[in-house]
């Protein structure tokens, strides 16, 4: 099902616009595409034409109940066709992925949405399709809806994903709005990607010598996240069994397992940062349904100097 919301590229307000006819369009939708031609506008001025946003909803009518429409809402998933004032089609942009089969896959419990909002604030890194730029404390859920995540362009994906679609309001220490913008947080703790926590290696850093074995350890992503510390409600995991865990070191993979030893070595160090940068870390963890997370910690090897060791004279007074 299609909903077709056409407004103003410049914010003007219509009373009411007149529909008629269809026009074929040679833009990214692709061609043989029909799109309605705005023929008659009935009030207001329009300086630069209409933009039309197509988007898609998912209607389902439960036994003995009335029909639900669940919008179909991400990145792309709502083309955008922009129309002159004569009624011309000027361009579009967005679309979204062809249908090829409707069929129940699975079947979820959805999140009540308090424990949602709770996941939301300490995860919401991981649990947010559309990771947000500001800090979660900064961020007030205004409102909440259910609906199907479609992700960007190009990216692999084959269903649909039930989500939270979550009205996020960006505020200031004052509590002044600066911005809103729409977050994306799967219906059930089992369609989220596992927290990747290494548990071994300081936040700040770790210093370390040549030579020096570093064990790296991963907390158990099947734990609940009360057992990993955020928050004794928070009592279910993340994911979906198995899980595994490849660490890598300055992206080349070290091995696989929740722990392994790592042996610092000069040559692991860059030729460019043998002043004493420190080398990366990184933990990717991986559920059964293919969805991953990863964290970095920073290693500091001492001890490594640049190139051929030089000497200044020592000058004593006489």
């Amino acid at each position: 099902m299609l909903a077709v919301d056409l407004s103003p590229l410049q914010g003007v307000t219509l009373e009411r616009m007149t529909e008629v006819g269809m026009v074929e369009s040679p833009t990214a939708l692709g061609t043989g595409q029909v799109l309605p031609q705005i023929t008659e506008i009935v009030s207001g001025t329009i300086d630069t034409g209409w933009q039309v946003s197509y988007s898609r909803v998912i209607s389902f009518t439960p036994a003995g109940g009335d029909p639900v429409a669940f919008p179909v809402d991400g990145p792309d998933a709502r083309p955008d066709v922009y129309v002159s004032m004569d009624g011309q089609v000027i361009g579009a942009r967005g679309g979204w992925r062809e249908l090829e089969e409707v069929a129940t896959l699975d079947t979820v419990e959805v999140l009540a949405p308090d424990r949602m909002n709770q996941l939301f604030t300490v995860l919401e890194p991981i649990v947010n399709l559309l990771h947000t730029p500001f800090a979660a404390h900064d961020v007030v859920i205004a409102g909440s809806t259910l609906g199907y995540f479609e992700r960007e362009a190009g990216a692999t994906q084959t269903t649909l994903l039930p989500v939270y679609m979550l009205d996020l309001s960006f505020r200031d220490e004052g509590g002044q709005e600066l911005t809103r913008s729409v977050g994306y947080v799967p219906v059930a703790p089992e369609l989220m990607s596992p927290p990747a926590n290494i548990t071994s290696l300081d936040e700040e850093g770790t210093l370390a010598m040549v030579g020096d074995v570093l064990t790296l350890t991963a907390a158990d992503a099947s734990q609940p996240l009360s057992a990993l510390g955020y928050g004794d409600d928070l009592d279910f995991a993340l994911g979906r069994p198995p899980y595994t865990y490849t660490w890598y070191l300055n992206d080349t993979p070290l091995g696989q397992g929740r722990s392994l030893n790592y042996t610092v070595a000069a040559g692991d160090v860059p030729t460019s940062q043998k002043g004493g940068a420190p080398l990366r870390i990184t933990l990717a963890v991986e559920d059964g349904n293919g969805n991953r997370s990863v964290s970095s910690r920073s290693v500091q090897v001492l001890g490594l100097t640049l190139g051929a060791r030089r000497y200044l004279p020592v000058i004593r007074a006489r």
